[in-house]
């Protein structure tokens, strides 16, 4: 499975300072800046540096100060500056703007952590040193611990919360809220039971790189995962492909990948199109994807026991051959792989 011709175009990035990996317990979330792109998560080994990587900056949780705030650094680990304060609470899971400007962030109300019952989040965008900050959402009840995802212009964000539970009580569904990065919920798109027949609780939201639409990934109890598309606008919801895990945009918004845990295939869903599978794990099952900026590329971090929360490895299928590099492989856990704006480094959350 381990093919050597790709891996010069993989470059990691290291946060040199072991501490910053985790601080108190808190695993950190980084996210690197990216022009006119989707956020890029990690802290990682290194294996190769050079003078690109310090242009780069990144958006990590941190406990330092004695509550989780987000943090902005060069990639390099240097020239640091806080972003969010006290005043904001346990501020968590930041996400860049598309322009790099400005970094959104989940704020718990009174800073309680998410995982205390009853807690109310918001959302939080400042400028990249911190300034300007904006309660760009009031504190709603049921927030999911996930990461805004922006809109293609920089004037919006799509966050979850849960909705009502069901007629029947077996659990609730969800609601997306579409939020101004200049303040203000302005509406509230919740997927109705009477659209569906099963329990929703989506646990991925991605807006598309070119127009409204929003990419989902929902549970169900009777059919596992599916991948949907949802206008924002609170228009239609269609189902992409049922029985995938997690998926990603395509660099123009035209294909979707789709990781598919049961079969363990990554395969690529366009337009009126049949899905293509791209690759076959063997011994493994995909729980995450990413594609390339450049579109050449897609990450795919699997896992050796099905239904785990976390990967143990991260391999790169190179589209235009098929081939399957392997970049990690061992016993430690990892998540959230995505790319740099060049499509040449990879960073990840590794532990």
């Amino acid at each position: 499975m381990r093919q050597q011709e790709d891996r010069p175009l993989i470059v990691v990035l290291a946060i040199l300072a072991a501490s910053v990996l985790l601080t108190g317990g808190l695993a950190l979330v980084l996210t690197l800046a990216r022009e006119g792109g989707d956020t890029v998560n990690a802290p990682v080994e290194q294996t190769e540096a050079d003078d690109a990587a310090s242009e780069l900056r990144v958006a990590f949780t941190s406990d330092e100060e004695g509550y989780a705030a987000t943090t902005v650094m060069d990639a390099d680990g240097s020239d640091r500056q806080q972003v969010s304060g006290s005043d904001q609470g346990f501020c968590v899971y930041p996400s860049w703007s598309p322009d790099g400007q400005r970094v959104a962030c989940l704020g718990a109300a009174d800073g309680n952590p998410f995982w205390q019952e009853g807690t109310e989040i918001g959302i939080w965008v400042s400028a990249a040193d911190g300034s300007a900050p904006v309660h760009a959402s009031p504190a709603i009840s049921g927030v999911l611990e996930i990461p805004a995802a922006w809109s293609p212009d920089g004037t919006h964000l799509a966050f979850l919360g849960e909705g009502q539970a069901a007629e029947d009580g077996e659990g609730p569904n969800s609601v997306v809220h579409i939020a101004l990065a200049d303040g203000g919920v302005e509406r509230s798109i919740p997927l109705p039971w009477a659209a569906q027949p099963h329990p929703w609780m989506v646990h991925q939201v991605d807006w598309s790189p070119t127009d409204d639409r929003l990419l989902l990934v929902n549970d169900t109890p009777e059919i596992g995962s599916s991948v949907y598309v949802l206008d924002s606008q609170g228009g239609e919801l269609t189902e992409v492909f049922r029985g995938g895990r997690t998926a990603d945009w395509s660099p123009d918004g035209e294909e979707i990948v789709v990781a598919v845990d049961s079969t363990q295939v990554i395969l690529i869903v366009g337009a009126d199109q049949e899905p293509r599978g791209i690759a076959q794990l063997t011994g493994e099952f995909p729980i995450d994807v990413a594609w390339s900026p450049d579109g050449a590329h897609i990450a795919v971090a699997a896992t050796l026991v099905r239904q785990r929360d976390f990967a143990t490895s991260l391999h790169v299928i190179a589209l235009a051959t098929g081939a399957v590099t392997t970049i990690v492989e061992g016993d430690e856990w990892l998540m959230w792989p995505n790319w740099s704006p060049d499509g040449n480094r990879l960073l990840f959350t590794m532990g």
